[in-house]
């Protein structure tokens, strides 16, 4: 009997030792260059790597247990614009909070300039352009959006006008009259703004109690996320 426990006994470890090289192998197969992993980026919470194959080995150890303690005390204006601009309800809040001080003007500005210079990246895309050039009907068109963003938010008294230097309008306004229109023709004043509502709007937004509240539900909602098997359930909204 004692001989038969014994074999039980190495038997177990041959195969403990069989899971253990298994699994190895699993996981240097799936952490090569990232591949067949879904990187989760969460602010202040930090970076987790969750594989996307059929396995049903747990090969990607859960994210550490996140502290009850609300982390919006130590967030960045920058990650605050930016875990704002990740949801539906964090717009929504940020809209509306602006709307209250009357500065939606830069809001739509930096989605509007935002908007130009990804149309602007399919409009050369389009044309073939390797060199970075579009075809003169799409020049055309981006130069008509560009003229429009500037009688909109740029030119003096427009119906949305943005808080920007003077020198910085002239050169837009002379941008506007080269015969190929440029890429970066808002991108100073898109820098311009984006410091502005970080450094004034967010830093006012993030001492309200509705941004606390916000902040909290996102990390509830990072914790709700079932790790199971290497699946990640119900993603954050």
């Amino acid at each position: 009997a004692a001989d038969d426990d014994a074999d039980d006994d190495d038997d177990d470890e041959g195969d403990g030792e069989a899971k253990k090289i298994k699994k190895k192998k699993h996981n240097e197969r799936h952490n090569a260059d990232g591949d067949g992993l879904l990187t989760l980026v969460v602010p202040k919470l930090g970076i987790h790597h969750v594989p996307l194959d059929n396995s049903n080995e747990k090969i990607a150890a859960p994210p550490p247990s996140i502290p009850r303690t609300p982390r919006y005390a130590k967030m960045l204006p920058s990650e605050a614009f930016e875990l704002l601009r990740g949801s539906e309800k964090g717009m929504q809040l940020l809209k509306k909070f602006m709307k209250q001080e009357m500065s939606t003007e830069n809001l739509d500005f930096i989605l509007a300039a935002e908007r130009y210079e990804k149309a602007y990246d399919r409009c050369v895309e389009e044309s073939g352009g390797g060199s970075g050039e579009m075809s003169m009907k799409s020049n055309m068109q981006m130069s008509g959006r560009a003229y429009h963003l500037y009688e909109t938010y740029i030119a003096a008294d427009s119906s949305s006008e943005v808080n920007i230097p003077h020198v910085m309008k002239k050169r837009i306004l002379a941008a506007l009259d080269d015969i190929h229109i440029k890429r970066e023709i808002f991108h100073e004043a898109l820098k311009e703004v984006t410091k502005l509502v970080r450094g004034d709007t967010l830093v006012r937004l993030m001492k309200t109690p509705q941004f606390k509240k916000f902040t909290e539900n996102s990390i509830e909602d990072f914790q709700s996320e079932v790790y199971y098997f290497g699946y990640v359930v119900g993603a954050p909204t």
